[in-house]
């Protein structure tokens, strides 16, 4: 599906990317593996590498870039996603969100000003 050249809105759909974020994450999560071991297995039975590690590691986070397109109107830059991934929901969430919210102000607010620098320079253009 081709994403369309601007957003349904100019405002950063904040409601709609927590939502979608949310459900890609606990897409990724339900699964037998996944299923961390208690403070008290780990203290009976021992903890392991996998224990230290993310949740959610950041090459496996950029995928959900691919699906926010359509929402955003354009594929968010791969530097939003945090290096070394993360613990957890909550905090995917809201490191994402904020960091795509930015994103997207930049992508917009430099559309414009090249938008802006194009109608300016049409008269010109013109009287050549």
């Amino acid at each position: 599906m081709m994403a369309t050249a601007t957003p349904v809105s100019k405002t950063y759909p904040a409601p709609q990317i927590a939502a979608a974020l949310g459900s890609w994450y606990d897409e990724r999560m339900q699964t037998a593996l996944r299923r961390p071991k208690s403070p008290e297995e780990r203290k009976a039975e021992g903890g392991s590498v996998f224990d230290i590690q993310p949740e959610l590691s950041s090459q496996q986070a950029v995928a959900v870039l691919l699906e926010l397109e359509e929402i955003l109107g354009y594929e968010p830059k791969k530097k939003v996603i945090r290096r070394g991934g993360y613990r957890s929901r909550a905090e995917f969430i809201q490191d994402l969100s904020a960091k795509i919210e930015a994103d997207f102000n930049n992508h917009y607010a430099a559309r414009k000003m090249v938008a802006s620098v194009i109608e300016a320079e049409q008269p010109v253009h013109a009287q050549l």
